[in-house]
């Protein structure tokens, strides 16, 4: 039997290692190297569009898009459970022609919201086996479709030709949004984006201004002409914003959009941005898709840029997407399915053949093990999925504990102090 232990120190992958039956393997001296790749062939003809990714379960991934193009394109969603290795095709009830958005409640990972272009808003309660069509305008030109994640019940949507929507009991009833003074009607908006540490914040552009809704869209203010979108909110400090002007320049604020500095230097110009995300334990450090020259890294505030493409054969580049977990390092959706940046072997364990954490009982056995966030001076955040042993009573159990980190040395201490033969 085989079991996989994958690592990351200080927020990046440093190692993905196997094991056989016996003992504890001494780490090789080499080390590896990372670099992008496709996550399955599966996924080849769809150009992806939205990523999702369960939080309490990192195997657990959903993309969204579509294959053909035009007006013959197909909406299609898919789900992996194993790390993106294999895929299963999930849209009964689905219709449309392509996924805008996609969404899963953080405290019910099984309820998840698509925003479909040419078909409307879909729930499903069950991972995407079976979706159905909720009651939103009169239109099913979804341009943007928003989860809070701060109160996971209420979404926000954008239906182009028919306004902007607001539910608070989970797509059961919507409400249109009033328009900001001045304005006849209601904003029509292409970009929703909750503010991750205030209640009720909300921005919105329209592709030619950004609002700002200090009271959950009740009402607007006018923040700056010329944005055309939105692109990121500080995950720690959510006065440093990024967005993208209409010339398609990168643009950034440190004190929620008062003042604007242009930055971006080694982006391709014209080029257009898919998407901005950052790490999550150095928002410094942020990661950029393009219309044609795949994906960028910035070390520091976005000021400079440098292409990030090893292993990645796609050059247009939309949805990124960095895993809480943070493994693998990043998935990036491009015209071509779905690529992940992880690490090559550096290291080898050797675990017994049928291993238990202490504390799970032994009619588990452990197939996944994740290590996180691991440092010589922090512990070491660790998912485990369990099995069940065939034949056993029992259903399988993600666990999440922290162990912790001594840096290489991590590897030997969790063979020695986490895992004992039942």
């Amino acid at each position: 039997m085989r079991f996989l232990v994958r690592a990351v120190l200080s927020g990046v992958l440093v190692a993905a290692v196997s094991g056989t039956e016996n003992g504890v393997a001494a780490p090789r001296a080499a080390a590896g190297s990372a670099s992008w790749r496709l996550t399955s062939p599966a996924l080849f003809d769809l150009r992806v569009t939205a990523i999702a990714i369960d939080p309490h379960l990192p195997s657990t991934i959903y993309v969204g898009g579509y294959t053909g193009g035009g007006f013959r394109s197909n909406v299609a969603i898919y789900r992996s459970d194993d790390f993106g290795r294999t895929w299963h095709r999930i849209q009964n009830g689905l219709g449309g022609l392509s996924v805008s958005s996609l969404w899963l409640n953080p405290g019910d990972p099984e309820v998840l919201y698509a925003g479909v272009y040419g078909g409307g808003v879909f729930k499903s309660l069950d991972r995407g086996e079976i979706w159905t069509r909720l009651t939103v305008g009169q239109l099913p030109w979804v341009g943007s479709l928003v989860l809070d994640e701060r109160h996971p019940d209420t979404l926000y949507v954008s239906i182009g030709g028919d306004g902007n929507y607001k539910t608070a009991d989970a797509g059961n009833t919507w409400t249109p949004f009033p328009g900001p003074p001045g304005t006849p009607g209601a904003i029509v908006v292409w970009l929703f984006v909750p503010d991750p540490s205030t209640d009720g914040r909300l921005y919105a552009s329209d592709y030619h201004s950004l609002y700002r809704s200090d009271d959950a869209g009740a009402s607007w203010r006018l923040v700056r002409e010329g944005i055309q979108e939105l692109l990121w909110i500080d995950q720690h400090d959510s006065s440093v914003l990024y967005a993208r002007d209409e010339a398609g320049a990168l643009l950034k604020s440190t004190d929620r959009g008062i003042a604007w500095t242009g930055i971006g230097a080694g982006l391709p110009t014209p080029d257009g941005f898919g998407s901005l995300v950052a790490d999550p334990a150095d928002p410094n450090v942020l990661y950029i898709g393009t219309g044609g020259h795949g994906v960028f890294r910035s070390a520091d505030g976005g000021i400079t840029w440098s292409a990030f493409n090893e292993g990645i054969s796609r050059r247009f580049v939309g949805p990124l997407l960095i895993p809480p977990s943070g493994n693998p390092l990043l998935y990036a959706g491009t015209d071509a399915g779905l690529f992940d940046y992880r690490a090559r072997p550096e290291f080898q364990i050797t675990l017994p053949a049928v291993a238990s954490l202490r504390g799970v009982p032994p009619t588990f056995f452990h197939s996944d093990v994740w290590i996180f966030n691991g440092s010589a001076d922090s512990e070491a955040t660790v998912t485990a999925t369990y099995r069940c042993l065939s034949g056993t009573p029992c259903s399988d159990a993600p666990q999440t504990f922290t162990i912790p980190a001594r840096q290489v040395k991590v590897f030997r201490d969790i063979a020695v102090t986490l895992f004992n033969a039942p």
